[in-house]
């Protein structure tokens, strides 16, 4: 990864287009970098003033005393290009391009992005932006975002400007902050996965939170090996729009991003060990547990109610995450009996039935019996604690903020997390406030606390990493030229014929089923016959035919003399005479009806080669019951693909045929996923239907694509 620490971290800062005229952009981001705290030498560039805000100023960079090691521009589109040029007569290591008007807007503007990136790094200088709406470092004292910024441990890392704004409000809200912040617009040169490693590598930074609208290509491969071999395991929360049709357009529109096929992402970065937040409430929600709580080991949490609709709808949140609401124990229900009314729920969830709102200090008792159960990993508190007093009178005020100091006293104790759920969390209330000094999380929507569980048990209940990845080559480097070799026997089309794919599948030990090829009634049956076969498949191999059973290409169940050469003489009459020499007959025996999969591999534009495992046959195109990973990978990746597909019946372990396939399966699905990374001049593999019967798992059909040569 570049070094970039001369953007968070540099001696001298030169502002051109600095202005004390705060109606402007340049106006706004300077006076926050001179009031930031910056303690580093700011250079002012503009040729309209002597001096800015008591700082001197220059017409252009040339001018400057000294060296620069951060050039922060913030000028028209059409003066941005020779300030590029000074910036490289001068060597500047980092270049923040805050200016607009270039590859957001059009095809010309990309080109002039690609041209002042090529200036910069010819002279060893890195850019980020442009189109971007500046950075802060607290440990630096650099604040060139224009709005304040509180200080904390939250890396924030976003392609809109706005959106730092909004985190910015909902930190000062709940009393968090950052290490820092960058904006990224366009992401021309460094982008999202550059500046995710930079923070990765930061002491001051505990949580990484990015709004990132798309990828070019590679580079949501690069994300997914950063996150998955970094040796810092710091949790990173990712808000990725582009789910929708819609939200792909609108990245498109915004910042000239392209979003990739949304499955592929969520998988990608699920393996990956990234958090994949769907909306801003939530993924500041997630954040701001991870700042605040411990771990969630397990999926056992309490619910503890001042009214049911809440916690039912908290319940119901859970629930789609897997999260368990476990009945209470007699003894544990028997001391809460002992202060809450014979009306009062105390199952779990409990609702002390409105005694709450007159007696606050019963909240805090009932969260401590909660703890005393021992198996529980969190307890939750749904309603309108801290509001009590607005509706019981004044003095219940005091009464909570009692209530609240008792509470964070109680989780202390413990290490498992507290969160709260309250219609008057976005209030400055006093209660609240308290809670939140004392590590306790407060949402104002139920779904956010379950989010917000979620994220406290995604980090820690990773697959351990530690564990290597599959190294093993299915190809021998002479098998690899042979491969090849088949692949530019197919031409330009792109597209290798079923008999060529099966034999560039046994190069790399696939168990293929046996077929012999026929060019006739004649010699097909003969064929037939030596091979002592009974029942077989036929199907019709021709260059400018793909898709067999558009033309009924393909002859099941064909079994005896005369149905197998009216079954050869039919399919190639399915060719046009004048070529028909071309055309031959694959023969190949019937496979045992089972459960049908598709196993496949093909490269996305952003992350590279994926491997797919789905419900296959006629049903793929229909049901789309599949799941991703990203090769190389050991045989865990695709054991977890058979269990989230469902396969509740092939994941029958007792079953010792059960466990043959799933291995058999999960090979399959490994070497898939090493011939895409070894030979990169495939583009897709398709093995459909993979058929799991009484037998082994048995490959039907094989489709094979290159690219063009």
């Amino acid at each position: 990864m570049p070094d970039i620490s001369k953007f968070f971290r540099p001696g001298s800062i030169a502002f051109v287009g600095a202005t004390s005229d705060e109606s402007k952009l340049g106006g706004r981001r300077f006076r926050s970098l001179v009031e930031g705290g910056y303690t580093g030498t700011i250079y002012a560039v503009n040729p309209s003033a002597k001096s800015i805000r008591g700082i001197p100023a220059y017409s252009n960079l040339l001018e400057v005393p000294g060296t620069v090691d951060l050039a922060v521009i913030v000028v028209p589109a059409n003066a941005v290009l020779p300030t590029i040029d000074d910036c490289v007569r001068l060597e500047i290591p980092a270049v923040m391009l805050i200016s607009a008007g270039f590859g957001e807007v059009n095809r010309q503007g990309k080109e002039a992005e690609v041209s002042l990136v090529n200036k910069v790094r010819s002279a060893g200088g890195r850019v980020i932006g442009p189109n971007c709406a500046g950075l802060f470092s607290h440990a630096a004292g650099i604040n060139l975002g224009g709005a304040t910024v509180p200080a904390g441990s939250i890396a924030l890392i976003s392609q809109s400007g706005n959106l730092l704004l909004d985190f910015n409000l909902r930190a000062i809200e709940v009393g968090l902050g950052f290490s820092r912040q960058v904006a990224i617009g366009n992401a021309a040169d460094l982008d999202g996965v550059d500046l995710v490693a930079d923070c990765l590598d930061d002491p001051n930074t505990s949580v990484i939170l990015a709004y990132m609208e798309g990828w070019e290509e590679g580079r949501g491969r690069a994300l997914f090996e950063l996150a998955r071999d970094h040796p810092e395991k710091k949790p990173i929360v990712l808000l990725k729009p582009g789910r929708s049709v819609e939200g792909k357009l609108a990245a498109i529109t915004h910042t000239g991003s392209l979003s990739g096929e949304d499955r592929v992402i969520d998988s990608a970065l699920h393996q990956a060990g990234i958090l994949r937040a769907s909306g801003i409430r939530e993924a500041w929600a997630m954040t701001e547990a991870l700042c605040r709580c411990p771990p969630v080991l397990g999926d056992s949490v309490a619910i503890v109610s001042d009214g049911g609709g809440h916690a039912t709808v908290l319940a119901d949140s859970l629930g789609l995450k897997d999260f368990k609401i476990p009945k209470f124990s007699r003894e544990l229900q028997k001391s809460l009996s002992h202060f809450l009314p014979s009306r009062a729920t105390i199952t779990n969830p409990v609702d002390f039935a409105g005694v709450v709102e007159s007696e606050p200090a019963v909240l805090p008792k009932a969260i401590d019996v909660c703890f005393k159960m021992g198996s529980l990993d969190a307890i939750l508190v749904a309603g309108h604690f801290g509001g009590y007093h607005l509706i019981g009178g004044s003095e219940l005020e005091g009464q909570e903020i009692e209530a609240a100091h008792h509470i964070t006293n109680i989780k202390k104790k413990h290490k498992v997390p507290v969160l709260f759920q309250s219609i008057h969390a976005d209030n400055p209330t006093k209660s609240l406030e308290i809670l939140r000094r004392g590590g306790i999380p407060v949402f104002r929507d139920p779904e956010n606390i379950a989010a917000a569980l979620e994220a406290l048990k995604f980090f820690p209940n990773l697959p351990d990493r530690s564990v290597p990845l599959s190294s093993a080559k299915v190809l021998s480097d002479q098998d690899k030229k042979r491969a090849i070799r088949i692949c530019k026997s197919g031409g330009n089309k792109g597209i290798l014929l079923e008999p060529e794919a099966r034999k560039l599948l046994e190069l790399a030990n696939f168990d293929i089923p046996e077929f012999v090829m026929a060019k006739s009634a004649d010699d097909g049956f003969e064929k037939y016959k030596e091979k002592r076969w009974t029942s077989i498949a036929a199907k019709l191999i021709a260059p400018d035919i793909i898709h067999r059973q558009r033309v009924g290409g393909i002859h099941l169940n064909v079994n005896g003399e005369t149905s197998v050469r009216a079954s050869i003489e039919t399919l190639l009459k399915r060719f046009p005479a004048a070529s028909r020499s071309k055309a031959k007959i694959l023969l190949t025996p019937m496979i045992e009806p089972g459960r049908e999969l598709i196993c496949s591999g093909f490269r996305d534009r952003q992350f590279g080669p994926v491997v797919m495992l789905g419900i296959g046959g006629t049903m793929v195109e229909v049901v789309e019951n599949v799941v991703f990973r990203l090769p190389p990978f050991s045989k865990d990746e695709p054991l977890s693909m058979i269990k989230e597909l469902g396969l509740s019946s092939v994941l029958d372990n007792s079953n010792r045929q059960s466990s043959i396939c799933i291995n058999i399966v999960a090979d399959i699905l490994v070497k898939i996923g090493a011939l895409l990374v070894e030979l990169p001049i495939l583009e897709t593999i398709e093995l459909n239907p993979v058929i799991v019967s009484s037998d082994c798992p048995r490959i039907a059909d094989v489709s094979i694509t290159y690219k063009k040569l």
